[in-house]
Order: C-alpha cells, then structure tokens, then sequence
C-alpha cells in the first residue's frame, strides 16, 4: 500500500474464483475529484516467459468483462489498438501511445485511466516414495503445487496514482478434474481469476466515472472475434505466425481452433475452426432480429469506420455523434459497406 494516501481494503468473498482463490479490493482516494470515461486494457503482463499471443488473448478476455461491466458508461480500448513502450510506467501518456485516441474522442488527459493487469506463478515441487503392496519401494514421483497470483491495477496516469488494486490467488489441484476449458486454455485457473478480478475493479471504477448516457443505441448481437489478431500480436516478443508457419498442417489446425475458442469459449469445435482461418475480424454467429441492419448470420465484420472490428469498438459507438460505417464481407464472398447502429 502506498504511504501518504487513504486506502480501503476489501475483502471479497472466496467464492467468486474457483480453485480456492482469495480475491482482495483495495481502493485509494484520488487527490481530487475524478470524471473518468474512458479506459486502456493493457496487453498481459506474465512475470514468467509467455508468447506475445498468450498477452493479446488473456486481455481481450478482460475488455469482454471490462465491456460486460461497464460499457454503457466507459469507452475501453484493448491491447492490439494502441502500443505500451514501459509497462511498469505509471505516468502512461509518455510510456504508451494510449493519450491520442483517448483526446480524438474529445475527453481530456485527466479522464483517462489504464488497467494494467499481470500475475506471477509460484511453483513448489515435492517428491514422495512409492511403494507396492507389500511396502517395497518402486522408485519415486513428483507433485508439482502451482499457485496464481494476479493482479489488476487502475492508475491515473495524468497524476500517476494508482486508484484501485484487486489481487488474488487461484490454487491448482494437481489432483482435481481438468476443467471443461482446459482443451483451449494453457491456464485456465489463471483465466477465471483475472476475469473476477477485472469485474470487481472495473465495478469500482465505476463509481469515479463522469456522468454520461450513450447517445447511440448500439443493438446487441451475437459476435465471435477470429482469432487472426491473436496471431499477428506482437511487443518485444514476435508474433505466432511465424512459429504457426513451423507447424504441420495438424498442429497448426489444433492451433486455430484453440486459439478461437478461446476467444468465444460458446463455440463448437466445428465454428471454431472455420473461424480460424478467416481474417481479422467479429464474425456474425446469428442474424439480427432488426432488419434494417443489413447483416446476417455468416456475415463478418472487418472495419468499423476504418478501424479494425473488434468489440470495443462497437461498444464505443454508443458514445460516438453519428452512425459509423462498417465493411463487411458477406457469406458470399462480396465486400459491402453498411451504416451500423
């Protein structure tokens, strides 16, 4: 905790995370009133070696949550929209490319918040004896106990204050069933405790944000982002397609699908490889009841007045001054443009 500043430690209840995770909220009073409206999720912050695509991917999964929570009051951006140079920088309008999309939508540096989520792995290794029936040794094994310890961190980088902290443990079981996730997810304890953790501070955040209404109505539809920005990802670290173009045409199928369905974890394995080989972009799963949206089932978007489709971006548009223009590619191949909301 830092010196100098009022703080509020909450405990939250253990049974938000799974895996015995013990999740804590602590809250620092900002130096002067906040009107906060919009909001950068950084890219994934692993203090153990990690592919650039694991970052990407985990913190997409947190702006979907970020979203669920409070979309209708923030404007979120996420990892692959703007480039973080020093991560462990608070002051992150000279550390990251973040401050000129957050003032071209006319909020003022003082408005703007990064969420910088990361974790540490512990891992503690025993070794037991094992004896057949009649006691007699028959060599040994080893247990592996590993603990995730995660953390989410809101900082107001205009003062460099940090203005809310949750942190949390996820313990794994090396002798539970492997959750229904584990086929696409490398961590998903890690997964499930991140997200508890983003919700609960992004519901905090909430109560120091500026006082708005969405001037557009932004319909809800049913969208899977494909999984080509996972592959195209990159920082220090170099993206997954070069290591996607080693694989043999299995694993590199076994990878798509994943990586999909990690995304959209409501896929079947069928959607998901199709979507693994599409470009970047949110794929339509089911045709909107409105009509007048000129979209259908199959259809996939690629840009949203030139932006890249991704789900923050249509959320965005709930706050924008008129209708966008998005670029879709139709089931039947045909490039369209269609006014969207």
């Amino acid at each position: 905790m830092r010196a100098g500043r009022q703080a509020l430690v909450v405990a939250l209840a253990a049974g938000l995370v799974g895996c015995g995770a013990q999740v804590k909220l602590t809250t620092h009073a900002p130096a002067t009133a906040l009107q906060i409206t919009g909001a950068f999720v950084y890219p994934f912050g692993y203090r153990w070696d990690e592919p650039a695509w694991r970052s990407f991917e985990l913190s997409q999964r947190l702006v979907e949550v970020a979203l669920a929570r409070g979309g209708d009051t923030l404007s979120f951006w996420g990892p692959s929209e703007f480039r973080v140079m020093k991560p462990a920088e608070d002051g992150a309008w000279v550390a990251s490319t973040a401050l000129p999309l957050l003032t071209a939508t006319t909020a003022r540096p003082e408005q703007g918040v990064v969420i910088r989520p990361w974790a540490e792995r512990r891992v503690n290794s025993s070794m037991h004896d094992v004896q057949d029936q009649k006691g007699r040794a028959r060599g040994s094994s080893t247990t592996e106990d590993t603990t995730y310890l995660g953390h989410v961190e809101i900082i107001h980088p205009s003062t460099r204050e940090v203005l809310i902290e949750a942190t949390g443990e996820a313990h794994l079981d090396p002798f539970a069933p492997a959750l229904p996730d584990a086929d696409f997810d490398p961590a998903p304890e890690l997964t499930h405790l991140m997200e508890q953790l983003t919700d609960a501070a992004i519901k905090k955040l909430l109560s120091l944000s500026a006082d708005r209404s969405p001037s557009l109505k932004v319909p809800t539809l049913s969208l899977a982002l494909t999984p080509a920005a996972t592959f195209r990802f990159s920082d220090a670290r170099p993206p997954a397609d070069l290591e996607m173009a080693r694989m043999d045409s299995a694993s590199l199928d076994l990878f798509e699908l994943a990586r999909a369905r990690y995304l959209t974890p409501a896929l079947t394995d069928a959607q998901a490889a199709a979507l693994g080989r599409l470009p970047a972009g949110l794929y339509l799963r089911a045709t909107p009841a409105d009509d007048r949206l000129m979209l259908h089932e199959g259809d996939l978007l690629l840009t949203v007045d030139a932006e890249p489709a991704l789900p923050q971006v249509l959320a965005r548009l709930k706050f924008a001054a008129a209708p966008a223009t998005v670029r879709v590619r139709q089931r039947s191949g045909a490039i369209v443009e269609v006014p969207f909301p």
